[in-house]
């Protein structure tokens, strides 16, 4: 393997590596390039130039497809899940209150159908169920 082989596998770890941990799926598609890149690099005929080429279409059609992938985004609700709520309503196992999460108040029903739970309790939001907060 010669030099540029190894320099396109260590892009290729590197930007798949910056995908992951940025959680962003287009970053995938400088990554593919490098991939495709890489593969070219092991080919014996495949000139310096034309392995550039190649990165650079790879890169460009796989941005090309990642980009019109459906993406699913979360609604403001569904953010609430795993935050920190305060009941400011008496959470009553039958017919539920109201918390206080960053400064807005919604309605609520307590996780365990049996426990109530006192103003002032300090809570996390485990669930969403319609347009009320579950909290335990």
């Amino acid at each position: 393997m010669d030099l540029s082989t190894w320099i396109y596998l260590a892009l290729t770890l590197v930007l798949l590596a910056a995908a992951v941990l940025a959680r962003r799926l287009l970053l995938l598609s400088p990554a593919v390039g490098a991939l495709a890149a890489l593969v070219a690099s092991l080919l014996p005929t495949v000139a310096l130039y034309w392995e550039a080429g190649i990165l650079a279409a790879a890169t460009g059609l796989a941005y090309l497809v990642l980009s019109h992938l459906p993406r699913r985004r979360l609604t403001a609700l569904e953010t609430m899940v795993g935050r920190t709520c305060v009941v400011t309503e008496r959470l009553d196992p039958l017919t539920g209150g109201q918390v206080e999460v960053d400064g807005n108040l919604w309605a609520a029903r307590s996780l365990s159908g049996e426990v109530a739970h006192e103003v002032g309790a300090v809570l996390s939001v485990v669930a969403i169920e319609g347009v009320k907060l579950i909290c335990a």
